[in-house]
């Protein structure tokens, strides 16, 4: 029996960012030594198929089903490694952590609320703000620009008021209208929207500044990232490539990969894959293109989900596309805010007038 592990490590961890063995394996806590050196890299590879093999045991019974009955058209034996994990699966209860979307398991997102703790005091003193900020950036150096704009962000927010400003780059910008946003946020009791010119930077804040500013705070908070409706995952029309018998070798290994993916993401996000080019022309068909969903669909969408999400959430971070487009809109999605940042407001224009167009 031949087994490819990258083959096998790409349908299992679809979302890593590569399947190089050094890459995996550091994502992995697998030990390497030193790469490409045989009895390091067989060693590695071992302990790579069998966390590979350790996770597909965790997969609900359903997704192995779907996953075994595509696994003969793959380019090495995985097929018996995928049975064995079905058969075992059998002889187990069912994790509530799964529910079922026309017989594809999916994982339950479980539903959460913002932080409300009423007052949290926005440190006017700057010693207070070296003294939290220190908790994170050990070396931390007092920037005055940093604190100043820091003030100019909670005075506009508690005023409510409107203000434009340029800062310097490397002065730490985003902790600081992140601080005293979260903190307006869980004093009023409603989210702040974070605008941002990409949507890659709207998932840094997330990945990156947030974490750091609970740390800063001592509090948990709740950020909703949302996206156009064509980033997230129709599983409608996932749900509908399924039943297509004629299928490419890259677009049964992309679905396989989306089975299992669908066990772990908490958003849809379908930029959370990493697919090859094949596969991405598969991912260019599945993706949310309409509003209207057959009822199951809707209680199952990932972007309805997001949508309810925001009304209980500490922030909301979206892109200037999404925030432009909100005035059309038949329900605001952001009418509940407390406050409003724009980061990287220059390109704001450009954007407003090619939805004008659009329109």
């Amino acid at each position: 029996m031949e087994i490819d592990t990258v083959e096998l490590s790409k349908i299992v961890y679809p979302s890593s960012p590569s399947y190089r063995l050094q890459d995996i394996a550091e994502e992995l806590d697998i030990a390497l030594p030193s790469a490409h050196r045989a009895d390091d890299d067989a060693e590695a590879t071992s302990k790579l198929l069998l966390a590979c093999n350790d996770k597909l045991k965790s997969l609900p019974e359903g997704t192995l089903d779907l996953l075994h009955r595509r696994s003969f058209r793959l380019k090495s034996d995985l097929a018996s490694l995928f049975y064995g994990a079905l058969k075992e699966a059998r002889t187990k209860k069912e994790s509530s952590d799964f529910s079922t979307f026309r017989s594809i398991p999916y994982r339950l997102v479980k539903k959460s609320k913002r932080t409300e703790l009423g007052q949290l005091p926005y440190p006017s003193e700057d010693d207070k703000k070296t003294e939290l900020l220190t908790t994170v950036f050990p070396k931390f150096e007092q920037r005055e620009p940093q604190y100043r704009f820091m003030d100019a962000v909670w005075k506009t927010l508690t005023e409510q008021s409107e203000i434009a400003t340029e800062v310097p780059t490397g002065i730490g910008k985003t902790i600081a209208y992140l601080l005293p946003a979260a903190i307006r946020s869980v004093e009023s009791g409603k989210p702040v929207v974070i605008s941002t010119f990409t949507n890659h930077l709207a998932d840094k804040i997330v990945e990156d500044e947030l974490k750091k500013l609970e740390k800063i705070l001592g509090i948990s908070l709740k950020a909703t990232v949302l996206k156009g409706r064509e980033q997230y995952i129709s599983l409608g029309k996932f749900e509908e490539l399924l039943t297509i018998s004629e299928q490419s070798y890259d677009e049964t290994f992309t679905i396989m990969q989306i089975l299992v993916w669908l066990t772990e993401t908490s958003t849809g996000d379908l930029g959370e894959l990493n697919v090859s080019g094949g596969g991405q022309l598969f991912v260019n068909r599945i993706r949310k293109r309409f509003r209207q969903m057959a009822p199951d669909e809707q209680i199952a969408d990932y972007h309805n989900r997001l949508i309810e999400e925001c009304a209980h959430s500490n922030f909301i971070i979206t892109n200037h596309a999404m925030l432009l487009a909100d005035v059309n809109r038949a329900e605001p999605l952001f009418r509940s805010m407390v406050g409003l940042v724009v980061d990287e407001a220059p390109p704001f224009p450009q954007i407003a007038s090619r939805l004008g167009e659009a329109v």
